[in-house]
């Protein structure tokens, strides 16, 4: 599972990978990471939904197979 994550945030463009890695995974504010990018907190948002998006799909397609 770590795996795929992986895979799926190394392919993501930089700025996408850096706002969902402070909002996310190092648990920063999303007006803090707006304020640390100099983005609008609503692109924080925006962002870190697209790569939700992603990630799901990505698990999905992957665990097809296991579905009940």
């Amino acid at each position: 599972l770590a795996g795929i994550v992986d895979v799926t945030l190394s392919g993501l463009s930089p700025d996408l990978r850096c706002t969902f890695d402070l909002a996310c995974l190092q648990e920063e504010s999303y007006r803090e990471v707006a304020a640390l990018q100099a983005i609008p907190i609503g692109t924080v948002r925006s962002r870190v939904n697209r790569v939700r998006t992603l990630l799901r799909a990505r698990l999905k397609q992957e665990f097809a197979d296991y579905a009940v």
